[in-house]
């Protein structure tokens, strides 16, 4: 859920019931033993489609008797926001889409550079390596 939330942070919930969310609020239920904080994008009779701001894909439903609240203020040593101020939806709403791009290129990136690292960590001297200077 980055921008908003950040690993090792304090996130307050709020009690409430599924038709007491709004879309765009961030929902926060138990998935069998995690904790997960997902931003509401529709919402149906008795469950919820929800969405990480850095992902394009929905995540499964989320029913009634899951759900434990609404997020409503982020903590992190001295930094703390409201969640749910005009100022935090509005930017959630306007750069929801770059955050998307910027998440994949990032994970995109890390994939490249694994792969790099492994490549990079051959011995040259090893036969076996892909580094090694063919003999022709």
């Amino acid at each position: 859920m980055r921008p908003w939330i950040w690993p090792n942070g304090k996130l307050h919930v709020e009690l409430c019931t599924i038709d007491q969310l709004r879309l765009g609020d961030i929902a926060v239920w138990l998935d069998r033993t995690n904790f997960v904080a997902h931003r509401v994008v529709a919402q149906g009779v008795d469950e919820l489609a929800t969405r990480a701001d850095s992902s394009r894909n929905d995540d499964p439903p989320v029913r009634a008797n899951q759900l434990l609240g609404r997020a409503v203020r982020f903590t992190k040593g001295p930094i703390s926001y409201r969640l749910d101020s005009p100022f935090v939806e509005l930017l959630s709403s306007v750069g929801r889409e770059p955050w998307s791009r910027l998440m994949s290129a990032a994970r995109w990136g890390r994939e490249r550079l694994r792969s790099a690292s492994a490549w990079a960590a051959f011995d040259t001297r090893d036969p076996r390596s892909p580094r090694m200077p063919r003999r022709e």
